[in-house]
Order: structure tokens, then sequence, then C-alpha cells
């Protein structure tokens, strides 16, 4: 038997609190999902006295749990950012154009529940990542290429940096960083 803690504010009852758990206190996320299902996987044909606790830290997550993210861009870029701490979940990747200088860098956006990223793909002169933790974004507002076309994205970050982006689906991209900003700030 694994106990599942759903509910954030309820207290855990004195005579299960010597037990390993499973937390599901903030939703059914990637990581703690391949915690319960880790812990009931080493738990098959294991006598109840011999029980291992619920594993930690198991290995490969939570890149693992990046994995599982498939987008069609996953194809022509290659990855190069990699989750920052057990917390940080994929929400959204998109393909996009990066402005840097007279270039725009072909590759993707990637948001996360923690930053927004982006990644080039190998045939560009400028193919360097990016990475803007969401906490750093003072705002995120629509964009026009060549300030005819309706298809951009400009983040401004709090220390005055500013990041200008062509992508399809603006609205929808915008929407998700504001809600992924707003559960961050709480």
């Amino acid at each position: 038997m694994v106990p599942i803690l759903c509910e954030a504010d309820v207290a855990v009852p004195q005579p299960l609190q010597s037990l390993q758990y499973a937390d599901f206190r903030h939703g059914a996320t990637a990581l703690a999902t391949a915690k319960l299902i880790g812990a009931l996987a080493s738990m098959q044909k294991i006598p109840v006295g011999q029980s291992p606790p619920i594993p930690a830290n198991p290995p490969g997550i939570p890149s693992r749990a990046w994995e599982h993210f498939r987008h069609w861009t996953d194809v022509v870029v290659t990855q190069t950012h990699q989750p920052q701490n057990d917390a940080e979940e994929i929400q959204g990747k998109f393909s996009a154009n990066l402005f840097r200088g007279w270039e725009a860098v072909g590759g993707r956006i990637i948001v996360t529940n923690q930053r927004l990223l982006f990644e080039a793909h190998k045939v560009n002169l400028q193919p360097e990542p990016l990475e803007i933790p969401l906490r750093d974004i003072s705002d995120i507002v629509p964009s026009k290429t060549l300030a005819l076309v309706p298809n951009g994205i400009t983040v401004r970050c709090r220390a005055g940096q500013q990041y200008r982006f062509v992508v399809w689906g603006r609205t929808k991209i915008i929407a998700l960083i504001e809600r992924q900003r707003s559960l961050l700030n709480g």
C-alpha cells in the first residue's frame, strides 16, 4: 500500500506520518506519477515486510519526464536545455524565430512552469540557446514582423532586455506564458 497525498492544506494524521507516501498535492505531475509508478513497480513480487521505501529521486527523472513531451521540432532542433530542478515541467513547445540583430534565428520556444527557453536548429549563424526565467519577465506583448505581419511577440525583462520572436499562434503562446507566470507568482 502506498498512501497518496492529494490536498495541499490537509495535515497528515499521526499514524500515517511515519509512512512513505506519494505526493500529489501539486497535481499529478510527471515527477509525482513517475515516483508512484516506480514505487508500485518495485513492490511487485516482494513480501510486504521487505518492501523498499518510495525512491526519493528515481534515476532519469525529471529528464525522462521532459522526453515524453514531443513536438515536430524535435526532428530539426537538438535539445540543449535540461530541467533545472525536479519541479520544472514543459508546458508547451512551439516553432519560432528569434531576432538576433539582422538574423532571424530559426528554432523553437519551450515554455516550462519556470522558464521561457529558445533552442535553435543547426542551420543558423547564431545558434546559442536562450533562457529567460519567468520571474524576470516584466511583460509579453504581440508585435508585428516588418511592422506589417501580426505574427510576433516581444518579451521584455525587468533588467531591460527585450527579445522579439516570430511565431504562429501567438495568442495561445502569450496566454500560456502569462498563465505560468501567474501560477509562479501565486
